[in-house]
């Protein structure tokens, strides 16, 4: 189950890093007992988010303005790893095109496949579906032996006229109707009203 985990972690986090790599390294900010308040949006994520544990904090720039907040969750049905994202607006890119380009980096692994696609509420579900999200199946084996299969979610909110986005990327190892709730989790989170 630890290797399992340590894969999942790489599978979740290791895009953004990849997009982040050209203006700096990423740093793993301490992963305190209390709250963590993002540097430049100010949404704080908790230790906790009902079952699910905090176990990563990452910045991709030196201001902190572009950071990620890591969770997971395991139980008899499997695991899941929930990498929340907030960071600033890309200039000259479009919402649609900063989907697609985290689209591609699931796609790319041999055997995945797209199950569906919907509309889904802001982070703290005030209002009606504004963002994107797509999930994926990706088999057994897709990564390396061993691995099982898995789901895969993608999910991007631009707030019009805003300078922030929220992604996430949720992997789980169970079976599909079991996958958790995702967003009535972001909903415990008290996200500033640039954001909600």
């Amino acid at each position: 189950m630890q290797n399992l985990w340590k894969f999942l972690a790489t599978v979740v986090i290791a895009p953004a890093a990849l997009v982040a790599a050209a203006s700096h390294a990423q740093t793993i900010v301490p992963n305190s007992d209390g709250p963590w308040t993002h540097r430049g949006a100010k949404v704080t994520f908790p230790r906790t988010l009902g079952d699910f544990t905090r176990v990563r904090i990452a910045e991709y720039s030196k201001d902190g303005r572009d950071a990620s907040a890591g969770y997971r969750l395991r139980s008899g049905e499997g695991t899941l790893t929930l990498t929340i994202y907030v960071y600033p607006h890309i200039a000259g890119l479009s919402c649609d095109g900063i989907f697609e380009d985290a689209r591609s980096n699931i796609t790319r692994y041999k055997g995945s496949r797209l199950i569906s696609e919907w509309p889904a509420p802001e982070p703290a579900a005030k209002g009606e579906g504004k963002a994107k999200v797509a999930r994926y199946h990706l088999p057994q084996d897709t990564f390396r032996e061993g691995v099982p299969a898995m789901y895969s979610d993608l999910y991007l909110y631009c707030p019009a006229g805003e300078k922030w986005l929220v992604k996430y990327r949720a992997s789980w190892s169970g079976k599909a109707h079991q996958f958790p709730d995702i967003g009535a989790l972001l909903q415990q989170i008290k996200w500033p009203a640039h954001l909600d």
